[in-house]
């Protein structure tokens, strides 16, 4: 991957952010960290609005979709996610890997979010390995708890769900042998069964029934439930 401008803009914040807001060593969890969640997010958006790759209403643009695939790779590559250095492809990636504090898992999935940066996070899971993914994943489901509209939840979890079967179906041609192919099957299935208890399950369901009206909620159930069921691997 070619190194672009916009990784010295993004090393600086994440660098400023561990040294004058909070040590990203020192964080551990989700909930109570919505301000180091918000100045970086804010300050990485600063830099992609200056850059005009966020419309003004801070949706990612068409033109710069290439960009921002690579902008979302640094961030990954950046965080604490465990990587085989023997693996080929990040030998490729080792020039824009480890640059700056290593963002925790939660924080880089809370800042993607923020970013509206998901549908290059699902292509990221579709072909990358499953044993890259998986810790990826589990922070995406931990996430999932922290959002409040429904709506919003079962959007997530489709799009993750199919990431993951095309993560599956793609590591699959990485020759693995019979217990390695075994375990990843089986982690799949945990992982899958565990997304949908969430997004059929959300929690606090009163609250829900407030804001969006039970026809609606159901319509948007039976909708996933259906993509899901048709989807054909891409």
């Amino acid at each position: 991957m070619e190194h672009c401008k916009e990784f010295d803009d993004i090393k600086a914040v994440l660098t400023y952010c561990n040294n004058n807001v909070q040590k990203y060593v020192n964080l551990g969890f989700r909930s109570g960290n919505d301000r180091i969640v918000n100045e970086i997010s804010k300050r990485i958006q600063d830099v992609l609005l200056e850059k005009h790759h966020l419309s003004k209403a801070l949706e990612p643009l068409p033109k710069s979709y290439t960009v921002l695939r690579k902008v979302l790779l640094f961030l990954v590559l950046n965080s604490d996610i465990p990587r085989k250095s023997e693996c080929d492809v990040f030998k490729n990636l080792a020039h824009v890997s480890d640059l700056c504090p290593l963002l925790p898992k939660f924080l880089l999935i809370a800042i993607i979010w923020e970013l509206k940066l998901d549908n290059f996070l699902y292509e990221l899971i579709s072909y990358t390995p499953c044993w890259f993914t998986y810790p990826l994943i589990e922070i995406i489901l931990e996430s999932l708890r922290y959002i409040d509209d429904v709506c919003e939840v079962l959007e997530k979890g489709e799009h993750v769900i199919r990431a993951m079967y095309n993560s599956l179906t793609n590591t699959i041609n990485y020759a693995c042998d019979q217990k390695a192919t075994v375990k990843i099957n089986s982690q799949f299935y945990e992982l899958i069964t565990r997304i949908l208890q969430r997004i059929f399950s959300p929690p606090d369901n009163e609250n829900i029934k407030r804001k969006k009206a039970n026809a609606r909620k159901s319509g948007y159930l039976v909708k996933h439930i259906i993509n899901l069921i048709s989807f054909e691997e891409t």
